[in-house]
């Protein structure tokens, strides 16, 4: 997988390229804590995060909080106002950006869709983290031939479409931490 990572800082996700990550024992890694996984959440989707969360579970030799990222409770904590977009095709569409907040701005945590089966052990991923960049996903030319997609939704074409399905946050980098944090 390493080689398929790439990074993002500030707001262009196409920075920088990193080959040569260092070994895992050249990075702290508090053993203790657990990783933050956040995946997204839709009641309409409901046995898909249990479907990603099971083998999550399963497969770790990491400790992990997996929680589900439910717009809805954003929205009763008054943090996330923004109006129904008719074109966002799930609740998660743009909760994704909160997961830095969520997780107090401090350490690793990592978003995925509700959509994704998880057949090895997530620390491999985990592992991939580099403290130099502000987000991690993965670039691939995905271009769609579908016309339409989940509960027959139009299916839009964009650059750098689903690079935002899987994101490693190193939510203490200065590029995602709001000022006075």
């Amino acid at each position: 997988m390493g080689s398929g990572f790439y990074a993002a800082c500030r707001n262009n996700w196409c920075l920088d390229r990193y080959e040569n990550n260092p070994p895992a024992a050249l990075r702290p890694r508090h053993v203790n804590d657990a990783v933050p996984i956040y995946v997204g959440y839709d009641r309409r989707e409901d046995i898909a995060f249990h479907v990603c969360r099971h083998p999550l579970e399963k497969n770790t030799s990491v400790a992990l909080d997996i929680r589900p990222l439910v717009q809805d409770e954003l929205r009763a904590r008054g943090l996330y106002t923004r109006d129904v977009d008719p074109l966002a095709s799930t609740n998660f569409t743009y909760t994704r950006i909160f997961v830095p907040y969520l997780a107090g701005y401090r350490g690793w945590a990592i978003f995925c869709d509700c959509d994704f089966l998880w057949l090895s052990d997530i620390a491999g991923l985990i592992d991939t983290a580099h403290d130099r960049y502000a987000a991690m996903c993965v670039h691939h030319d995905h271009q769609p031939t579908e016309k339409s997609k989940m509960d027959g939704q139009k299916q839009s074409l964009y650059p750098r479409k689903n690079w935002s399905s899987l994101i490693l946050f190193n939510c203490g980098h200065p590029a995602i931490r709001p000022t006075g944090c």
